[in-house]
């Protein structure tokens, strides 16, 4: 995860880095980079999946999904 600098993220944003592959007995944990870029602003309730990037000077709204 990197985040750049002055991003904002209000209360109740949900960052998820990660996620469970359900295809396998083991249930393994499966990640990817995720980027938020400068300036960014995520308003309350935003959902961040794994893998995404956010470029410069963005704003998502609330109950947003990226």
């Amino acid at each position: 995860m990197h985040l750049g600098f002055g991003a904002n993220l209000s209360q109740g944003c949900y960052l998820r880095l990660g996620m469970c592959n359900f295809l396998c007995w083991d249930m393994s944990l499966t990640t990817r980079p995720s980027t938020i870029g400068p300036n960014t602003w995520f308003c309350a309730a935003v959902f961040f999946n794994p893998g995404e990037t956010m470029g410069e000077l963005y704003g998502v709204g609330p109950l947003g999904s990226c």
